[in-house]
């Protein structure tokens, strides 16, 4: 067990070693007896369980990431006046789009929508 010695309460005009080793006995012997608030537990994540969670949080990145980038290619098609369904097969389907006046994209907007 690992103890956070900037949690201890401490009397400074008193401080010896006894009194050092006292306080952390008596918290630990409250924790014991299931008082909650004597301290709080950190449970240390095993190699494993660690490696599990950084893969869960990556996975949440690129879910945020495909999110920001789906977006963004909705707006680029709004502000032409396209509504277009944003799936996989979307790179296929730009060569077909047509702006508001029957025009096809331009090519930089194009180019653009492909990079996202």
């Amino acid at each position: 067990m690992v103890v956070d010695s900037a949690r201890i309460e401490v009397n400074r005009r008193a401080k010896t070693d006894r009194l050092d080793v006292a306080t952390p006995l008596t918290m630990l012997s409250c924790y014991h007896n299931r008082e909650e608030k004597a301290w709080s537990v950190v449970h240390v994540l095993s190699v494993e369980a660690k490696g599990q969670r950084h893969r869960h949080q990556q996975l949440l990145v690129f879910k945020a990431d495909r999110a920001q980038h789906t977006n963004r290619i909705k707006g680029l098609l709004a502000g032409q006046g396209v509504r277009l369904a944003v799936d996989g097969d979307l790179l296929e389907r730009l060569g077909n789009v047509c702006l508001w006046d029957g025009s096809l994209l331009p090519p930089g907007l194009r180019a653009r929508l492909e990079r996202e």
